[in-house]
């Protein structure tokens, strides 16, 4: 109902930032560098390179700061350029090189359940030999946080092969999950979960990290 001049931004057709073509960028050896994908505003479009991080949650930060720029008369391709230069802020599904030739995913800054949803669905759609989703609370959720805790759990089975979960919280996760029982592992700290995590990491292993 505004009077305002709106620009919408998305992955949708109808978006006047349109983003399109994501995909991950990775090394030869399948360890993931980040992210790539189009910006296309009224017939014209240019690549957008993220290096450092990961998930569709950068698009569409890079699609809002792009609507931004169009607004002040900046062309795709200098915005396309500016973007290239942008390192993503720890904690935001940032590429960490892990112990044991493994990557860590980052993603410890906060957690929610739209955020953690996307965080499983970036560790799904990236290739690796073993996949491992270490889960701890989501806080400040009130009388939601049972069935968020539970739904996470459900979308867990696609994502990893194996699951830690850190926290009373996150035990509903464990509960909800379909992953095999002997796969799942449950800790109420940080500091008990960590020797045994690191005592299971192989090479080539891809770990999320994520949690209040």
């Amino acid at each position: 109902e505004t009077k305002a001049h709106i620009i919408t931004y998305g992955f949708e057709e109808k978006s006047a930032i349109k983003i399109s073509d994501f995909k991950y960028t990775n090394t030869g050896e399948n360890k993931p560098t980040g992210i790539m994908f189009t910006i296309n505003k009224s017939g014209d479009s240019t690549p957008v390179y993220i290096y450092g991080s990961l998930g569709k949650s950068q698009a569409y930060a890079a699609a809002a700061a792009a609507a931004v720029g169009t607004i002040f008369g900046i062309s795709l391709g200098n915005i396309s350029e500016a973007l290239g230069q942008y390192r993503g802020p720890k904690g935001r599904l940032k590429i960490i090189s892990g112990v044991n030739n493994s990557i860590i995913i980052d993603d410890t800054y906060n957690a929610a359940p739209s955020s953690a949803q996307i965080a499983l669905e970036t560790l799904r759609d990236l290739q690796a030999s073993r996949k491992i989703a270490i889960l701890g609370d989501m806080l400040e959720l009130g009388k939601y946080a049972d069935n968020s805790h539970k739904n996470i759990g459900f979308d867990t089975k696609s994502s990893a092969d194996i699951l830690v979960c850190v926290g009373p919280l996150s035990k509903l996760i464990a509960q909800a999950s379909e992953i095999p029982k002997d796969r799942i592992f449950i800790f109420n700290t940080s500091d008990e979960a960590k020797l045994k995590i690191r005592g299971m990491i192989a090479p080539g292993d891809l770990i999320l990290v994520k949690g209040s």
